[in-house]
């Protein structure tokens, strides 16, 4: 388990997704300020959220799509960031299984049947 352990690299908890961590602001940060991590701005439009240290925040005249603003903010800050239930889906009890698939001791990665026995047959020609 010591090599498999030391191969392993996780480059996901789910932690940095920011949709879990957004807060509806009366007023946002300015985006020039030292706790703006990145921020989003429709064209023509003051700022509709910004991404700081711990999470995001959203402006009230904004809030029905805080969701969505903050998971693009994610993917500009963290890419490759998915939620934590991608990867770790809640499974019911009866659909859970595990499989454990053993090879045989030398078992290379050739064919998995064995040698052919007999000669083969001529292709079959018939119109009926």
């Amino acid at each position: 388990m010591g090599s498999v352990a030391a191969q392993l690299r996780i480059v996901n908890t789910g932690a940095c997704w920011l949709p879990a961590r957004t807060e509806i602001a009366a007023t946002l940060p300015a985006t020039d300020s030292d706790e703006v991590l990145a921020s989003y701005r429709d064209p023509g439009r003051d700022v509709a959220a910004v991404a700081v240290r711990g999470g995001a925040r959203v402006a009230q005249a904004e809030a029905a799509r805080a969701p969505m603003l903050a998971a693009q903010l994610t993917e500009v800050l963290y890419p490759g960031c998915v939620a934590p239930e991608t990867i770790n889906p809640d499974v019911p009890p009866a659909l859970r299984e595990i499989r454990i698939e053993y090879r045989a001791p030398g078992a290379g990665d050739g064919p998995s049947h064995g040698p052919y026995i007999g000669r083969p047959r001529p292709p079959v020609l018939g119109t009926g």
